[in-house]
């Protein structure tokens, strides 16, 4: 009976230990967990630009949103900027920009009056182009915010036959609701 007693005991204590190393398992695999996820507030680029588009009140006309969108890694740091365009009248367009660094960052704005974007290495290009004058600028990200320098300046008044220079595929924008090009960067 003495026998049955200290066995039974040890099984008991056997099972105790057994649950213990159980808990310490689980209990580094939670600790393992919030370490790999220390920035688990943090929702990643894709889902901070998408957020940021839902903000937008754009309103439809007879050619469309109001609102378009480009995702453009500007400064080659392997997080594309967002490009917000807003406005119909052709005075009232701009690009508002977007960086994320663990955070939403608000760059400025570019004017988008007269103008297309060209996507280069570490800049942007913006032509703007008016009745026979055309301006080039590199647009570049200093400090968090936007830098404009213009580069290049012509004057084709004088002869308006002769065309503005082709500077390569303006940047396509993606609908404001149109979430895709995100998932798909």
């Amino acid at each position: 009976m003495k026998k049955v007693i200290i066995l039974f005991a040890l099984a008991i204590l056997l099972t105790g230990c057994e649950l213990e190393t159980q808990k310490d398992e689980e209990k580094k695999e939670k600790e393992s967990i919030v370490t790999t996820n220390q920035f688990e507030g943090d929702k990643g680029w894709k889902e901070t630009y998408i957020e940021q588009l839902k903000t937008y009140d754009c309103v439809g006309d007879e050619y469309g949103l109001t609102c378009l969108y480009n995702l453009v890694d500007i400064d080659d740091n392997g997080t594309p900027e967002l490009l917000v365009k807003t406005g119909i009248e052709e005075d009232e367009i701009k690009y508002d920009v977007f960086s994320y660094t663990n955070k939403l960052v608000n760059l400025g704005e570019i004017t988008g009056v007269n103008s297309l974007l060209y996507d280069e290495d570490k800049y942007l290009i913006r032509q703007e182009t008016n009745q026979g004058y055309e301006k080039i600028y590199h647009v570049t990200i200093e400090d968090e915010k936007l830098e404009e320098e213009l580069i290049e300046e012509n004057d084709y008044s004088d002869n308006l036959d002769e065309p503005y220079k082709n500077l390569g595929g303006a940047l396509v924008a993606n609908q404001i609701d149109d979430y895709d090009a995100i998932s798909r960067y």
